[in-house]
């Protein structure tokens, strides 16, 4: 009787079609309670309340308004189970909970700021939106007389390794029953529907590089490839940008790049300089050189403030902001950055404050984002 446990485990152990894994269960003559229950989402962040503009030179100016609360996260569902089973029976033994966790309160609005001589006041921001109930766990199960195989549903691998190998998946096949809480324990909290276990398919997956520029310039770059629904997804997270096809044959795909954008056109932006004080406050990016693509670019910058003290240099963290919209300007080759608008006290925007700023830059084409940073210390 161990023996065989012991073997099931193994078996259990090679399933990685399941990204994070079931919790493994195995059906007995003995009582078994599983709480498998999802984590509740936390509550969204409150809004902070807009700071007031520096009305000191005299100008009307509109006061900020307050920032919009942040959503509740959405709870996490139910774990999922994988139930083998050599009597439908022994089932009754299990008493399983797989309901979702409850999503997050929303984030409340914070307040706006009053304006500048006789400029209108801010307004609040929204409150944000409660995150969603998590959904119920699935419940797969398999009898004992069944051999599982392994299935490798996804594969993450660099352009290099693909062009040198045709790569197999494979996904595992489940026949959708209603009628589980029939089969548990009437004390089960789980949903109606369970998946039996019925076949393996695989999948080849064929490389074809039809770019102009050679595949050697692009060899680091990683693709996530995953099998779900019949269908091939791929996910290109690093490297180069790429323009590809995707063609299915019975049960075989052709994977075929048309192009690639290497990741220098995306590291093309560099510090200018910091320009004005106060709410004009202006920080310049620019261009090195000219990308041969159209880029979405949208900055969040973490904003220190520098001092120093007897031990030397320290830098204060003063907020992290997202730059979009109006506070954001294109033009010639230079990003302007309206920092001054930003919602941070008026005394870390004066002449003579040093600013450390480290700037995150998320740059997109064809619906693949790639991040990088940038850090610089500016005196206003």
């Amino acid at each position: 009787m161990i023996k065989s446990i012991f073997s099931l485990i193994l078996v259990f152990l090679s399933l990685n079609s399941f990204a994070l894994g079931p919790v493994q269960i195995m059906a007995t003559t003995l009582e078994q309670t599983f709480d498998l229950s999802g984590e509740d989402g936390f509550d969204g962040r409150d809004g902070a309340n807009a700071y007031p503009a520096d009305c000191s030179d005299g100008r009307i100016r509109n006061g900020r308004n307050g920032e919009d609360g942040g959503n509740g996260e959405a709870g996490d569902n139910g774990r999922d189970a994988l139930i083998y089973f050599k009597s439908i029976n022994d089932l009754k033994k299990l008493t399983i909970f797989q309901a979702g966790g409850l999503g997050g309160l929303p984030g409340k609005a914070g307040l706006g700021a009053e304006g500048c001589n006789g400029g209108n006041s801010g307004v609040s921001g929204q409150n944000g939106v409660a995150g969603r109930d998590g959904n119920f766990g699935k419940l797969f199960l398999i009898e004992e007389s069944i051999v599982f195989e392994k299935a490798n549903s996804t594969r993450v691998i660099s352009l290099g390794d693909f062009h040198a190998e045709n790569i197999t998946l494979s996904r595992h096949i489940w026949t959708k029953v209603v009628g589980a809480k029939n089969l548990l324990n009437v004390k089960s909290y789980v949903a109606d529907e369970y998946y039996l276990y019925d076949k393996t398919v695989d999948y080849s997956i064929q490389f074809v590089w039809s770019a102009t520029s050679p595949i050697e310039n692009f060899t680091n770059t990683r693709l996530a490839l995953t099998v779900k629904n019949d269908q091939l997804q791929v996910t290109s997270y690093s490297g180069a940008i790429i323009d590809y096809k995707v063609k299915r044959k019975g049960n075989d795909f052709v994977f075929e790049v048309v192009n690639a954008i290497s990741e220098l056109e995306f590291k093309n932006l560099t510090f200018g300089k910091i320009r004005g004080e106060g709410e004009d406050l202006v920080l310049e990016v620019k261009e090195k050189y000219r990308p041969s693509v159209k880029i979405k670019t949208k900055f969040v910058l973490s904003l220190y403030h520098r001092v120093e003290s007897s031990d030397g240099f320290h830098d204060v963290f003063i907020g992290q902001f997202p730059v979009s919209g109006e506070n954001l300007m294109f033009e010639d080759g230079v990003f302007y950055l309206m920092i001054g608008s930003l919602n941070f006290p008026s005394k870390y925007k004066k002449h003579d404050t040093k600013l450390r700023i480290h700037m995150s830059i998320y740059r997109e084409v064809k619906n693949q984002t790639r991040v990088h940073g940038i850090k610089g210390l500016f005196r206003i």
